[in-house]
């Protein structure tokens, strides 16, 4: 190329611009597709990827009408486990891409690092604190369990694998110690519950009771699909304790804890939720865990003005740049609304009917 540019000429134009070809990374790059950029392609399969990329902010959306259940779906879906009902409610818009229409977006594994770890990495920090805390609530003494994670291979080799070892486990045991305050003793052994809600079967294994209630814990930070998790939880024990309990539960983080106290209209609840599941199923609901929780939460309990707290739930909607990734941004959203506004009355209507409730019947303290 250096040769030809110095050895030749094209009156006008530069040579390598009439000679060089860029092509782009994809072969479903729209540019091939575009009768203007000197690319073309003959594929039929990358044209219709090139136009479900969205590059147009007209695109239609994925789904633009309802997707009506057929009976045998009906069938299966109305006797219903409880952990359907809240993998639905943790993300409506993956839910019915994967179950209605088998569309599965996940990443795949990227290649291995070869270089030896010397850090622990989020992720890795969180795997091992769970498994840490799954076993010093089993009774296990945490320095006789060590040389059981380490055989796990989530931690670094030699002095720097025990050193993120040791600092973990006084960090769970400070957060273990907390629970023990809270849970007080075993009162209950996992509760099997059936309860009949209309055309729907409800089914669920309850955690263990303790004389604080239902606990769950989770060794992270405060997340809104645990938390409706855990609300969901307990509004089915609402309906199936025994006469001798009074049915509170409670979800425990490393940042703050959750109570939730007894209700005598829990039924009506669940109901609301199962219908707005079903809804979920035929077209895509308006409801994001994390921007939703937002809006609710600066509207009921901060008392913030409507526009007020919309305007705060689309900072979560959308992040903050490179500092703070936007709910927005998973690939199951980003399929159905990349090219449309879902922060909208249906929006504010379905976090009301959802998360509402919740944090009506919901103390929350610092721990």
């Amino acid at each position: 190329m250096d040769t030809i540019e110095k050895g030749f000429e094209l009156p006008g134009k530069n040579i390598l611009d009439h000679l060089v070809t860029v092509h782009r990374l994809q072969a479903f790059s729209p540019q091939y597709f575009q009768k203007s950029s000197g690319l073309f392609s003959y594929s039929e399969e990358n044209r219709a990827a090139a136009s479900f990329l969205g590059q147009n902010e007209s695109m239609s959306p994925l789904i633009t009408t309802v997707l009506p259940l057929t009976a045998p779906e009906k069938k299966e879906l109305h006797s219903l486990n409880i952990e359907t009902l809240i993998r639905f409610f943790s993300n409506p818009i993956r839910f019915i891409l994967q179950q209605r229409l088998g569309i599965y977006l996940e990443e795949t594994a990227g290649p291995l690092d070869r270089r030896e770890d010397f850090e622990l990495n989020f992720l890795d920090q969180y795997l091992v604190g769970l498994n840490l805390v799954e076993a010093r609530l089993e009774g296990r003494n945490l320095t006789d369990y060590r040389p059981a994670q380490i055989a796990m291979g989530q931690l670094p080799h030699g002095d720097v694998g025990t050193y993120y070892y040791n600092e973990l486990s006084s960090d769970v045991e400070r957060f273990v110690n907390k629970i023990e305050a809270l849970k007080g003793n075993s009162v209950a052994d996992h509760l099997e519950a059936r309860i009949d809600m209309g055309e729907y079967t409800l089914q669920a294994r309850l955690p263990e009771i303790f004389d604080c209630g239902l606990l769950q814990v989770r060794y992270a930070r405060q997340r809104p699909r645990d938390l409706l998790s855990a609300w969901i939880y307990h509004l089915i024990f609402c309906e199936t304790a025994p006469l001798k309990f009074s049915p509170r539960s409670a979800i425990v983080f490393k940042n703050e804890a959750w109570q939730f106290e007894p209700l005598d209209h829990h039924k009506k609840i669940l109901k609301n939720l199962l219908n707005t599941f079903e809804a979920g199923l035929e077209k895509p609901l308006h409801f994001f865990p994390v921007s939703s929780l937002e809006y609710i939460e600066q509207e009921q309990i901060k008392s913030k003005s409507r526009i007020s707290a919309l305007a705060l739930a689309r900072k979560k909607w959308q992040g903050s740049g490179d500092f703070a990734r936007g709910e927005s941004a998973d690939p199951y959203y980003q399929v159905c609304f990349k090219s449309i506004d879902p922060l909208d009355q249906d929006f504010e209507d379905v976090s009301r009917a959802v998360f509402g409730p919740l944090l009506e019947n919901a103390t929350k303290q610092q721990i």
